[in-house]
């Protein structure tokens, strides 16, 4: 399987977009329309139409500050500044992660995520690196959305209709230490997961959602914090639709 994924951008380069703002010095671009609505980074490329929440992590986490020009988080304990596959990237140690101030970026509305991510090792039988994930509940392992790279490799979106998790997975095994770029998408009835530009899995599901935080980094069983993510993520981007084959195709050639 493929090592590292990105899950959902476009285009190359990084110069001044939307407003006319240049990048700041970290190479982050401001996203925002002269309205104030967040905009389509066509200059950027790498956004795309219907975007909700992006994170570059061009910036240092070390601040305890998760930078995105639509939804900025916190972080404690927190990721380190990495290269990432554009610019900067966030490294996780296989113990800390970060929150995101929404429960809504992932339920049961059509949605897509993307990411690029280098995994530097794996979880092992029965494991797993988690890449993002939204609890059902604290009582329970079930997962409304879980992106994870599980055992030895095979990336999988994990869902839940509210008695057993359902795998979406790739049936190819993710090396170590290599860029990939992961997308998960939700259309309202079929999950579909794919790496490195290709659809690898489709799956009929029903979901059932919760008012759960999304956490970056770990999954969540029982209400604890396990099968953390070893490595590095780059391009955390959420949708508030499901984007086409060829749009996905285009963020992982970037």
């Amino acid at each position: 399987m493929r090592a590292l994924l990105l899950l959902v951008a476009t285009g190359c380069g990084r110069f001044g977009f939307g407003d006319g703002a240049p990048p700041d010095a970290a190479g982050t671009v401001d996203a925002m329309a002269r309205d104030g609505a967040p905009a389509i980074d066509a200059a950027d490329g790498f956004v795309l139409a219907g975007i909700v929440a992006r994170y570059p992590m061009n910036d240092d986490p070390a601040t305890g500050a998760i930078g995105s020009p639509q939804l900025p988080a916190t972080c404690a304990p927190c990721p380190v500044s990495a290269a990432g596959k554009h610019d900067g990237g966030y490294r996780f140690d296989g113990s800390v992660w970060f929150e995101l101030p929404s429960t809504t970026l992932v339920g049961v509305a059509p949605y897509s995520v993307a990411v690029w991510f280098k995994l530097a090792s794996y979880g092992g039988v029965g494991a797993g690196r988690s890449i993002a994930n939204k609890p059902f509940d604290t009582t329970t392992a079930l997962n409304v959305f879980n992106l994870v790279v599980i055992d030895n490799g095979t990336a999988s979106m994990e869902s839940t209709g509210g008695t057993t998790n359902d795998y979406t997975s790739s049936p190819n095994i993710t090396p170590l230490d290599t860029w990939h770029h992961l997308v998960a998408t939700w259309d309202g009835t079929t999950k579909r997961l794919y790496e490195d530009g290709v659809l690898e899995a489709a799956t009929a599901s029903a979901i059932t959602d919760s008012a759960q935080p999304i956490r970056i980094g770990a999954d969540r069983d029982y209400g604890t914090s396990l099968f953390f993510f070893d490595g590095v993520l780059d391009e955390l981007q959420f949708y508030g639709r499901v984007l086409s084959d060829a749009e996905i195709a285009g963020l992982a050639a970037q």
